[in-house]
């Protein structure tokens, strides 16, 4: 054998063998250009700070139980901050990039049609047809955690040889699949949903080889006992009986994060979920499912069992909650990738629909749709204007070669389209980070004026964190009712003999000025003045009623003459 020949075999060896490097390549690129390590949802402070104040529960609750084994993960950590940010964000980064390696791995064990040399290059179509896959991780997201268990379970109970389950290496993969389902789910509870996926492929496709009853036992005893230990696993994360009724409660939150109620809720929806259903994604995917049925290709089974676990989430806009559906969708994705490349004989028509094809993945890359949307505080550009704004009316669309409008969704905003510049081009951390300094202004605008901070958006925790940083504690739990405004709760922050910063919080979404007025002027008989800090459609409406009576700090927050509020001596808009 020559020289030339062993290089060419070697060199197809690692090409095999490293399919998912280029995928990984631009993996780090989006995160080195768009990882920020600040927070922005509010979740994600949340769950930092039951860390930094000690793991208390009389203190600081943690988000929720329904995502306790992170907790438990992080309680090995030194409760400071800053390890507890980096370590908490860059775990589930890397679990993003996990996520995309195993879910091309079970897509190619369905999809024999792809071969070892294209992998590369599937791998790579997946993320740009689904920039969702690179906005997952751009925030702190124990789910991804989750269904990466979840994943290594299902290729581990597919890699059982069917002519011979009862031998002892299937045994021990059995149960390690069991073990790494379970773990799974006490990273997030509702991703036991996949389960349903895994036991329709491991008995329809995986173990077809056998006879029906010994397939239905083995699918039965794995069910059965996956459901049994992930109990096992939840109660090992220190779940409490009294955490249920918190779990099912932000739950109920979570349903609806995106605005599910309304005439724009199917709007909120499609925009909230555009970076996952690409116009590419859509179209290819649907062709692929056409063709799998067509063909009675047994994998459509898991697709369906998919799609109906992730049913009662899909109204809920946010993607982190569909990501159980993701590989199945994925799936279907590569069908129709393979049909409308190879879709007709004719060369030149070949190369014309190859080339029409190329252009839906990459348009939404390079152009965004710019909106204004009536008086919206989002947008045009991927921005958040300020409360104090000119009064807008009516809507324009405009395409431009940049990011889309923001759009907020749960973890971080997501653009309407324009995904190069806001992931490549920095736009998405310039704006994290503007909205990560206006907190700190917040925090250094109540420590050198003396002044409340009264929190009506969600999370409090942003202050909480800020605050411990500068050395100051509390000895007030999360939920100590206020003896001063009706349905909000108050904490003293103290640092040695100084002055103490009181934080008051309590979620206000009325879009009705007199209303969320009437609520704030609660607090005029404690304070003249006082920081508020609230959505942008709470802070516009009462800027829109009394704009005498606020002094911006940023887009989200001013300060509040309590006795322009009390008296109605307002100039209004």
């Amino acid at each position: 054998m020559t020289t030339q020949k062993r290089l060419t075999i070697g060199l197809k060896i690692a090409w095999d063998k490293l399919w998912f490097f280029p995928t990984f390549f631009v993996y780090v690129i989006v995160f080195w250009r768009s990882l920020a390590f600040v927070y922005v949802e509010g979740d994600d402070a949340t769950s930092i700070a039951y860390h930094l104040l000690g793991r208390n529960i009389d203190l600081q609750l943690p988000y929720s139980p329904y995502q306790g084994m992170m907790d438990t993960l992080l309680s090995i950590i030194p409760p400071q901050e800053n390890l507890l940010r980096f370590i908490g964000f860059g775990l589930t980064s890397l679990a993003c990039i996990l996520f995309g390696y195993l879910l091309s791995r079970l897509v190619f064990e369905w999809n024999k049609g792809i071969t070892p040399t294209e992998k590369p290059f599937v791998s790579l179509l997946i993320l740009f047809a689904a920039p969702e896959l690179f906005y997952l991780g751009l925030s702190y997201k124990p789910t991804l955690i989750a269904i990466d268990l979840l994943l290594l379970s299902h290729l581990l109970v597919r890699s059982i040889n069917s002519g011979d389950v009862n031998s002892p290496k299937n045994r021990a993969v059995f149960i390690g699949s069991i073990i790494l389902f379970a773990l799974g789910v006490s990273f997030r509870w509702n991703a036991i949903v996949y389960g349903a996926v895994i036991a329709v492929d491991v008995f329809f496709i995986t173990l077809q080889g056998i006879e029906t009853r010994k397939k239905v036992r083995f699918v039965l005893i794995w069910g059965v006992l996956s459901i049994l230990f992930s109990v096992i696993m939840i109660l090992l994360s220190n779940i409490k009986f009294f955490d249920l009724s918190h779990a099912v409660n932000t739950l109920g939150m979570v349903l609806n994060q995106v605005g599910t109620d309304g005439s724009d809720a199917y709007l909120s929806m499609i925009l909230g979920l555009s970076p996952l259903f690409t116009p590419a994604m859509v179209i290819l995917s649907m062709i692929g499912f056409f063709i799998i049925a067509r063909k009675k290709d047994r994998v459509w089974l898991p697709v369906i069992v998919g799609f109906l676990g992730i049913l009662p989430w899909l109204r809920s806009g946010a993607p982190k909650n569909l990501i159980t559906f993701i590989p199945e969708l994925v799936l279907c994705f590569t069908f129709g990738l393979y049909a409308v490349w190879d879709v007709v004989k004719p060369v030149w028509l070949k190369y014309v629909i190859r080339g029409a094809m190329l252009a839906v993945l990459v348009i939404p890359w390079v152009i965004g749709v710019q909106i204004v949307w009536g008086d919206t505080a989002w947008g045009p550009g991927f921005e958040l204007k300020p409360f104090d704004r000119p009064e807008a009316k009516g809507n324009q669309f405009n395409l431009v070669f940049a990011s889309g409008s923001a759009f907020p969704t749960p973890g971080i905003p997501r653009p309407v389209y324009g995904y190069f510049d806001n992931l490549i081009g920095g736009t998405l951390k310039s704006f994290e980070q503007q909205i990560s300094r206006e907190n700190t202004l917040v925090v250094d605008t109540a420590i050198s004026k003396n002044l409340p901070i009264l929190m009506t958006s969600w999370s409090p925790d942003f202050f909480v964190i800020d605050l411990y940083t500068r050395g100051y504690v509390t000895k007030d739990g999360a939920y100590n009712v206020s003896g001063i405004g009706k349905d909000f709760y108050q904490r003293e922050f103290v640092k040695g003999e100084g002055q103490p910063v009181w934080l008051y919080h309590g979620e206000i979404s009325d879009d009705d000025g007199e209303l969320i007025s009437q609520k704030v002027v609660e607090f005029e008989s404690q304070y003249q003045q006082l920081i508020l800090v609230g959505y942008p459609g709470t802070m516009r409406s009462l800027y829109l009623f009394c704009p005498a009576a606020l002094e911006p700090i940023g887009a989200t927050s001013a300060i509040i003459d309590m006795q322009h509020l009390a008296e109605g001596s307002c100039e209004r808009n």
